[in-house]
């Protein structure tokens, strides 16, 4: 399984319409190959930053998602609101211990 972090860094505007740019973005993935599931992250200590968690079976089928035109589309959406590019780390998960 793949998991993503994403970081984004919106002006308060943005942030007061982040949660349903993602209830969006969850409804066009679902037509997406792989994905599992997207969750917003909420920081204990920092209030100015937007995180979410994506969930793909593979990075194949992530990388499909994010060359693809929906995905441009969604990212668009959030530009006029971006204080700096977003910040995106992959993870593969590992074995249990």
């Amino acid at each position: 399984m793949i998991l993503v972090h994403v970081q984004h860094y919106l002006s308060t505007e943005g942030r007061n319409q982040f949660d349903d740019w993602l209830q969006e973005v969850a409804r066009v993935l679902q037509h997406f190959d792989g994905f599992i599931s997207i969750r917003r992250m909420e920081p204990i200590e920092v209030d100015d930053e937007c995180h979410l968690l994506l969930k793909f079976e593979s990075l194949d089928l992530l990388r499909q998602w994010s060359n693809s035109s929906e995905h441009d589309q969604m990212i668009s959406r959030l530009a006029p609101y971006q204080q700096k590019p977003q910040r995106s780390r992959i993870f593969r998960l590992g074995d249990s211990i």
